[in-house]
Formats: C-alpha cells, structure tokens, sequence
C-alpha cells in the first residue's frame, strides 16, 4: 500500500511507527495494562483530569515506544550473536 520509495516514510515520526508496529503484541499488551492503570488514576483523582489526563498519555506513548525500542535493540542483538557464532563455526575447521 506504501511505495517503497515514499519520502514520508523516513521520517522519524514514520520510523517510530513502523518499530511499535514490528513489536505490536507486547506493545498492545503494555498499552491494554497502562490503559487500565491510566483509568485507575483518573477514577481515584477526577479533579486532577486537566493535567493529568495529557500526562498519562504522553506518559504512556513514551512507554510504549521505549518498550518497542528495547524489544528491537534485543532482537538486532541477539541476530548480531548469532551471526557471530555461524562465522566462528564456519571459519573453524
């Protein structure tokens, strides 16, 4: 649906995107426990909507953006070892 030479797509907002969306499952378990910690938050403390509603929001964006980005980082990583131990196996007679 998206060329592949679509200049939008490199964009950081786009790269972010793509990343939450290659780690969709744990990134969608994530959201659906601080969905329900969110909404606890703001039941207990209604008068506090205002600001606290934006807050959790960003709060939560955050969140799931760094859980996708940490998920990445093991994945690369851990290609990176294995990569590593085929050339040992290889180059080892």
């Amino acid at each position: 649906l998206v060329p592949r030479d679509a200049r939008w797509a490199e964009t950081a907002p786009a790269r972010a995107l793509a990343l939450i969306g290659r780690n969709s499952l744990p990134v969608f378990a994530l959201g659906l426990f601080l969905s329900w910690l969110a909404s606890l938050v703001l039941h207990e403390a209604p008068e506090t909507q205002m600001w606290s509603e934006p807050l959790l929001l960003l709060l939560g964006v955050a969140a799931l953006y760094l859980l996708a980005r940490g998920l990445e980082r093991r994945t690369l990583r851990e290609a990176a070892l294995r990569d590593a131990a085929r050339r040992d196996r290889i180059a080892t007679p």
